[in-house]
């Protein structure tokens, strides 16, 4: 037992001394005003509540629109697995206008991958 806690001070020790080199990680907190919408009405609303032109997309943190909308489907289908990338921006390009155009929501956002979404929001397993 004392050999066991012997290492694991060490590895504590050696520990601490690794981490110390590593960047200290950024913590994302969303916008208050974006931060309880559980819904891309939600987000509309907010914006509208702020007087924020239904055009204009800069106002709102494109993390706030991808959390509402993976919610909001989320909570239409049975698990995540059943949202593919054409439901997204399906019902991306249907809720928000700014998106529609030529290229439409995948044209103006890229294509998020699976490990950019399970980055995001953990493993979807």
């Amino acid at each position: 037992m004392l050999r066991l806690n012997k290492s694991l001070i060490a590895f504590k020790e050696k520990q601490a001394e690794c981490f110390a080199n590593l960047p200290k990680p950024v913590i994302y907190r969303e916008e208050p005003e974006f931060a309880d919408c559980h819904s891309l009405d939600d987000i509309l609303a907010c914006r509208r509540k702020a007087d924020i032109d239904d055009e204009d997309p800069s106002d709102t943190p494109n993390v706030s629109i991808l959390r509402s909308v993976i919610e909001e489907l989320t909570r239409s289908k049975d698990s995540t697995e059943g949202i593919s990338t054409g439901d997204l921006f399906s019902h991306l390009e249907a809720k928000l206008s700014w998106l529609k155009g030529e290229q439409g929501a995948e044209g103006q956002v890229g294509t998020p991958s699976k490990s950019h979404v399970v980055s995001l929001y953990g493993s979807t397993e």
